[in-house]
């Protein structure tokens, strides 16, 4: 019986850790511009093509709002892009 209730009682931890988040989140992103059709084995590493940001998540019960920022650099020119979303989490 011990044994059960210690199982239990992790289980409900580890749960509750998993589809619990934090009001706030921000973190690291990287991307990656080219269409995949589109590549020879030879472009795909060609620096224009990837970007490095930011990501920042406001969450609200089962919304949030997304807002990612990259900057990448281009032919010739650099440049920065916002993509905001807002997204419906649903925990299964």
């Amino acid at each position: 019986m011990k044994r059960i209730s210690i199982l239990l009682i992790t289980l409900l931890i580890t749960v509750s850790a998993i589809s619990a988040a934090p009001i706030f989140q921000i973190g690291g992103i990287a991307s990656y511009h080219a269409p995949m059709k589109e590549i020879s084995a030879r472009d795909a590493l060609v620096p224009s093509n990837f970007g490095i940001g930011a990501d920042m998540r406001l969450s609200y019960g089962i919304i949030s709002l997304d807002i990612p920022a990259t900057y990448s650099l281009g032919d010739g020119k650099n440049s920065v892009d916002i993509m905001p979303t807002v997204n419906v989490n649903i925990p299964i």
